[in-house]
């Protein structure tokens, strides 16, 4: 049976899956639900977390087409708005009802090595970031609010900056040309991974 977490979030919800089917298994969850497999030959992590991804949205969303523009951002319409991770056996969907972001991450020690890539040099001489935790967190926190407003010219390190991160929520903002946005960022830790989804900023 699915491991399925619901989250409840302002103005939206969270789903998150733990993938313990095998694909067969998967298959016949899908076509229970109605959901057509398309015959693609892909590693089969990645078609497990295809299918959760399609059985995920419809749980939330039956009577919805759920797509993906060109950029590979997935899209419902204006009314709703959608955001999607996976991170090994785990996968993950936010649904809201303003424009969100959503990351699952492995903490891993490798983070720390790259951790000049996504942190600028105001981020990298803050103590708290050489704790792998706390810098899955800063990556977790910029993908997702990088799948809000990103665009293909925008880089985790010069266009996305936390403003604090002094407490369980943070603040981030995303600043690329004439665009300037706000969004606090919530986190849940478990199982060895970090959780991180975007919620309106009510000072923006």
């Amino acid at each position: 049976m699915p491991i399925v977490q619901q989250i409840t979030v302002k103005k939206g919800v969270i789903l998150n899956w733990q993938i313990t089917e095998t694909v067969d298994e998967l298959e016949v969850l899908c076509g229970k639900a109605g959901i057509m497999i398309k015959n693609v030959q892909q590693h089969e992590m990645r078609k497990k977390q295809q299918m959760i991804t399609m059985l995920l949205h419809k749980q939330l969303h039956p009577r919805l087409e759920l797509n993906y523009a060109s950029s590979g951002k997935p899209y419902i319409n204006d009314a709703i708005h959608v955001s999607i991770s996976h991170s090994g056996e785990f996968v993950t969907l936010m649904s809201s009802e303003i424009a969100c972001g959503i990351d699952i991450e492995k903490i891993s020690a490798k983070v720390i090595r790259i951790r000049h890539k996504f942190l600028n040099d105001t981020e990298l001489s803050r103590e708290e970031t050489h704790d792998s935790v706390v810098l899955t967190k800063y990556w977790s926190a910029k993908e997702a609010m990088y799948k809000v407003h990103g665009s293909e010219h925008a880089f985790l390190r010069n266009n996305i900056f936390v403003e604090d991160s002094t407490s369980d929520v943070w603040k981030l903002v995303y600043q690329e040309n004439q665009v300037l946005a706000r969004r606090v960022v919530k986190f849940q830790v478990t199982n060895n991974m970090v959780l991180a989804w975007t919620e309106e900023d009510e000072q923006e």
